[in-house]
């Protein structure tokens, strides 16, 4: 008979792959999330947690301890989401993979039940305003026809059409189709119109000169080098004279604390650079009056670009 911990040792070497990597993948990222928390705590301060408990007169005493609680909570959440569980059958990190498609070249993004909890969960809970300050960016206007690039399930599109009315065109587009469904059913819970459509970037489903104004947000780091330029003129084709464009990205933290916030440090090989070079690329596809700023979150900026008249 076989001794036990051999035939242990034999059953986890049989195990595929995936299952005996996701539970270090998982303890890494649960690691990672706690230790940005405890060590950096910048996305508190940019939340104004900080001055918040001094007004109450807190010191840095209570900061402390609401960074472990915090970076608590989220170890806790990740762990019963399944960071080494399952959701549906499918591990959570395979679920929120970043794969290629027959419809783009660019790196699309799975696991669209899971994903808005995994935008809460990176950014403390702040992707509301977060989307808001695209859409107070893009300055919509009541009958404007808006196009959201990327659009994932849908949040920021759904805030461009209240902006836009009933009146207003409002699309989104997205490689994955899974994607797609969930943002049309939240814009039917919503009892709003939005034209969704499964569909890439560089080869937008719409005729020239269909929109006043196209918002992407967290887009543009996932296109290859070679596929951006592409997509920039798809853009610029399908706005108006006059129409406009933002674009909300990563970018490098200037301070100590910012590159030691979660996102960042999970975004900072793929999306160092995300906002440097759009510049450049944006002239190149003949917008004009180009403008980059930051945010009042570190490590996302934005590029506001125009078609001439």
């Amino acid at each position: 008979m076989m001794p036990h911990g051999v035939h242990e040792d034999l059953s986890l070497a049989s195990r595929p792959r995936h299952h005996r990597v996701l539970p270090i993948a998982g303890g890494s990222v649960i690691l990672v999330a706690l230790l940005a928390h405890l060590a950096g705590g910048a996305v508190l301060v940019h939340a104004g947690l900080s001055k918040a408990l001094a007004s109450l007169g807190l010191g840095a005493g209570a900061l402390v301890v609401v960074l472990v609680a915090l970076g608590t909570i989220k170890v806790l959440l990740l762990v019963f989401l399944g960071a080494t569980q399952r959701i549906g059958g499918t591990p959570l990190l395979t679920q929120m993979s970043q794969t290629h498609s027959d419809i783009t070249n660019g790196k699309m993004i799975r696991g669209a039940h899971s994903y808005d909890l995994h935008v809460a969960l990176l950014t403390l809970g702040r992707a509301g305003a977060l989307r808001e300050r695209t859409i107070e960016s893009a300055r919509i206007a009541s009958g404007e026809a808006v196009l959201d690039v990327g659009c994932g399930t849908g949040e920021i599109t759904m805030r461009a059409k209240v902006r836009s009315g009933p009146t207003g065109l409002v699309a989104g587009i997205d490689p994955a189709p899974e994607m797609i469904a969930v943002a049309r059913q939240k814009a039917a819970r919503a009892g709003l119109d939005i034209d969704y459509r499964v569909a890439a970037v560089e080869a937008l489903p719409f005729a020239d000169a269909t929109f006043a104004v196209v918002v992407s947000s967290l887009m543009m780091h996932h296109l290859p080098e070679d596929l951006k330029p592409r997509a920039l003129v798809e853009i610029r084709r399908v706005l108006k004279p006059g129409g406009r464009l933002v674009v909300i990205d990563f970018q490098p933290p200037s301070s100590r604390l910012g590159r030691l916030a979660p996102v960042w440090l999970l975004h900072r090989v793929t999306a160092a650079d995300g906002l440097e070079k759009l510049p450049p690329l944006l002239q190149a596809a003949g917008f004009i009056a180009i403008d980059t700023r930051g945010t009042e979150v570190e490590y996302l900026g934005y590029v506001q670009a125009r078609v001439g008249q």
